[in-house]
């Protein structure tokens, strides 16, 4: 799991061991095995966690521990105790849960994906060199996957066919490689800025050709919602802001024009929707009643609901009770976790996920340094699939949460720089809020309009 400190956990790398190149290898095998599924093996018969890929992290997060450490274990840093406490509050849960082997299944997968993912990053690619090798490799990765995305789409009509069980963990590889083609955009060349830029064109036009007609349609609003973030690190002349502000106007006024109407009609509701929403209160509840440790890591919800009424209109209690036997969650990461694993693990996992977003964003705000991976190519693509996460359990599966926390461990693996200048902070305030402020008129205007 992350944790908000800087470089300093070692040298760069400089070791060329046997063992340290396994470890680099099973790194590298790992991210290959996890974008794509194969091969997948049913280690516990029954048991819907990919334990089979919680091992390959945990071999992974084991080697690297040992062979690429620089320095001996300082137990008393910041990224040693966070990580520990992490683990301990989520094993005492799963210990505790009326689910003992269901939950600790899950605590297994959830811990070495994450620690693995983020620490693999952290010790592994400190080195320009190492970046650019990563970079390439994940570059092939992003094209073998939207190949498949388009084979599955052209054969069967459905975008994971090839790659997943689901729509979701498919949208959330989507957002989280666009670390590649922004990493491109970024860099010096029209070759690479051209390839960057036909790269998020493919990855959002499969969003496109799934999104309407399936599950992945929430997913076709975070390009929408960080592209907007994107315009807001940038100075841009009247001309350009005008034209920048009328195509919000337009685009928020078509989206509320067309996505109102459905959820006016109060005699429907979609089920995913009124499901979603009614956990927040059902988590709160949950979490409520146990705050420290939670009720378990998907230990079943039905006994809650006995003292617990629906409030979402035209959902009844029956209803929601059949969708949570079935879910075992609250189709939102942070909720789930909330619930299931107490405020103690909830607030210390979001406030090093926040820090983390908050240092990367101080660094976006200055001139780039030629980084292999700028600050704004692991920004865009982590604030996308934390807004994904809001409606997806999506740190649940190891073919997510690795490639999140990569991106949150290559976040720290930045050199220090000072903060930007409060002037640099005022404007980037002023240009959000004018742009927030059109976007919202216009979802107004264009819901006005369809009435």
């Amino acid at each position: 799991m992350p944790t908000p400190i800087h470089q300093g956990d070692g040298e760069p790398l400089t070791t060329s061991s046997l063992g340290a190149k396994l470890a680099w290898l099973l790194f590298l095998a790992t991210s290959l095995h996890l974008a794509f599924l194969q091969p997948m093996l049913e280690v516990i018969p029954g048991e819907r966690a990919k334990v089979f890929s919680g091992i390959w992290c945990a071999l992974t997060f084991l080697m690297v521990l040992v062979f690429q450490r620089f320095r001996p274990v300082n137990w008393k840093s910041p990224a040693v105790l966070i990580s520990l406490t992490l683990v301990i509050l989520v094993l005492a849960s799963s210990f505790r849960s009326p689910e003992k082997a269901s939950s600790l299944a899950r605590a297994f997968v959830i811990l070495s994906a994450g620690l693995g993912g983020y620490w693999s990053a952290r010790l592994l690619l400190r080195t320009p060199e190492r970046q650019r090798f990563f970079l390439w490799f994940s570059l092939g990765l992003l094209v073998i996957i939207l190949l498949l995305c388009a084979a599955g789409i052209w054969t069967t009509g459905s975008v994971f066919h090839f790659l997943d069980e689901h729509y979701h963990p498919v949208g959330s590889r989507l957002i989280l490689f666009a670390f590649v083609p922004l990493a491109l955009v970024c860099s010096p060349g029209r070759l690479k800025r051209g390839l960057g830029i036909a790269l998020l064109s493919v990855g959002y036009l499969i969003l496109l050709l799934t999104g309407k007609n399936a599950g992945m349609g929430s997913a076709l609003f975070v390009p929408p919602a960080v592209g907007l973030l994107a315009v807001c690190f940038r100075t841009w002349s009247g001309r350009q802001l005008v034209i920048i502000l009328s195509l919000l106007l337009l685009a928020s006024a078509t989206a509320g024009n067309l996505l109102y109407p459905p959820f006016a009609n109060k005699e429907r509701y979609l089920e995913s929707v009124a499901y979603r929403i009614e956990n927040v209160r059902f988590s709160w509840h949950l979490a409520r009643e146990h705050p420290w440790l939670g009720i378990g890591l998907w230990a079943s919800r039905e006994s809650y609901l006995k003292d617990y009424e629906t409030k979402y209109p035209h959902l009844t209690k029956e209803d929601f009770s059949a969708v949570t036997r079935k879910l075992k969650t609250s189709e939102n990461n942070f909720l789930t976790f909330m619930a299931d694993l107490g405020f103690p693990f909830i607030l210390l996992y979001s406030g090093v996920v926040l820090a983390i977003l908050g240092r990367l964003m101080g660094q976006a705000l200055q001139v780039p340094v030629g980084a292999v991976f700028p600050p704004l190519a692991l920004l865009l693509p982590l604030m996308g699939e934390l807004l994904h996460l809001q409606v997806f359990d999506g740190l649940f599966h190891p073919q997510v949460s690795w490639f999140f926390h990569i991106l949150l461990g290559l976040a720290t693996t930045a050199a220090a720089s000072g903060s930007p200048h409060p002037g640099v902070w005022k404007a980037f305030v002023i240009r959000f809020l004018m742009f927030g402020a059109v976007m919202v008129g216009g979802g107004a205007l264009g819901i006005m309009l369809s009435r």
